[in-house]
């Protein structure tokens, strides 16, 4: 009798528990989104509502006292590669939840030589379809010999090798007034052309150190080249400091 008792108890007692868990009181109630104008609400209240509903809070009914704040944020992150942030706060009160969207900003554009295009955000990844575009005021960056297009969100430039291309646009614009009209690089390589506004190409090693790159090429423009850079076809500085340029119309 005792034991029959005492496990009478305990069946009443989770009973009890399932009924708090899954009562209406902690239920997800209200779902606010903010962000910027240009980003849809919209759509992320309605990917949350989901979330609520399939995913691994439905096993709960919903409980906002079980929402991981960190896997929702996630998620919305993964199915809106445009995100960059999503903070989430909770109210136990308002049964309510919150989120504040923070958008990828673009540092430039990625493509698949020739096309198609993507904004490029600092981290390496793309997240938008882009126009093509040129000009020196663009980081413009295109990739050779890329086997299949990527998904967006996903990493298509080594963030150490993106800080460099950034890092040698705005040397040679400042040390020798050249700019940049766009990078080129094979897939896999760390060896970088860029093609200038000038029409000459200089070809850089991404692995080693863009400010003596382009100190290097600063002594070669204004010492070694000087008047000839108007017929400069391309200078080689991934030798260190055996420097190889070539003029137009000079043979190989």
């Amino acid at each position: 009798k005792k034991i029959w008792f005492g496990g009478g108890i305990f069946l009443v007692l989770l009973a009890m528990a399932a009924g708090l868990v899954f009562a209406p009181i902690f239920r997800v109630k209200k779902i606010g989104v903010s962000g910027p104008t240009g980003m849809n609400a919209v759509l992320v209240e309605s990917f949350i509502r989901s979330y609520i509903a399939s995913g691994s809070l439905a096993a709960w009914g919903g409980n906002i006292l079980f929402l991981d704040a960190e896997e929702l944020e996630e998620k919305i992150k993964e199915e809106f590669p445009v995100i960059d942030e999503a903070r989430i706060k909770k109210d136990f009160l308002e049964r309510a939840i919150s989120v504040e969207l923070a958008e990828k900003k673009s540092i430039g554009i990625w493509c698949v030589d020739p096309n198609p295009c993507f904004y490029l955000e600092k981290r390496g990844g793309i997240f938008e379809e882009a126009p093509q575009a040129e000009g020196s005021l663009i980081l413009l960056i295109k990739t050779q010999g890329v086997s299949e297009i990527p998904p967006l969100g996903a990493k298509v430039v080594d963030e150490n090798f993106l800080d460099f291309m950034l890092k040698i646009k705005e040397d040679l614009f400042s040390s020798v007034n050249v700019g940049v009209k766009e990078f080129s690089f094979k897939s896999g390589s760390f060896d970088v052309q860029a093609l200038t506004t000038e029409g000459f190409k200089i070809f850089f090693d991404g692995k080693k150190n863009p400010a003596d790159q382009a100190a290097n090429l600063k002594i070669m423009l204004e010492e070694k080249i000087k008047e000839e850079r108007a017929n400069l076809e391309y200078i080689d500085l991934r030798e260190g400091n055996r420097i190889y340029y070539k003029l137009k119309g000079e043979q190989e």
